[in-house]
């Protein structure tokens, strides 16, 4: 249950610290213009990703099952998630869908959902899609050199 707790901790941590609030008149599609020819999983997992704009040293990893958080170079958290090509809403978090499907722009964890938008190489956004507030909540991440 504390580890449960935890998770959750992070990922409200992750919304409310990192992101910038998108307007809500937006539509998936209009963030998805920009899209280069690979899989979000595949360019999460090649680079270590920054936050942009933040002072605090704050980044992110991926397996091809668990979400890092690292925090001043100290790790604060671990998180299981799995990639859909379908809107997360529509079904629970499905633990056998873990590592399963790399080819989806939906990023599950067991709190959130989140739309990943790749920019380019070097810049990804990761959109927090929530019911609780019709904002959607967008971080920009920056390949770490």
């Amino acid at each position: 249950m504390k580890k449960y707790k935890i998770l959750i901790a992070i990922s409200f941590m992750f919304t409310l610290i990192v992101g910038a609030t998108v307007n809500s008149n937006e539509n998936i599609e209009d963030i998805n213009n920009n899209i280069v020819n690979t899989t979000p999983q595949a360019l999460l997992k090649s680079k270590k990703w920054n936050i942009m704009g933040k002072s605090v040293e704050i980044y992110f990893e991926y397996t091809n099952t668990e979400e890092i958080i690292i925090i001043e170079g100290q790790e604060v958290g671990r998180s299981k998630y799995y990639i859909s090509d379908t809107n997360c809403f529509e079904q629970n978090f499905n633990n056998s869908k873990i590592g399963q499907i790399n080819g989806g722009r939906f990023l599950v964890t067991e709190e959130s959902c989140f739309y990943i938008t790749v920019i380019d190489e070097n810049t990804v956004q990761i959109s927090n899609l929530s019911r609780i507030t019709e904002n959607r909540i967008t971080t920009t991440l920056i390949a770490k050199p």
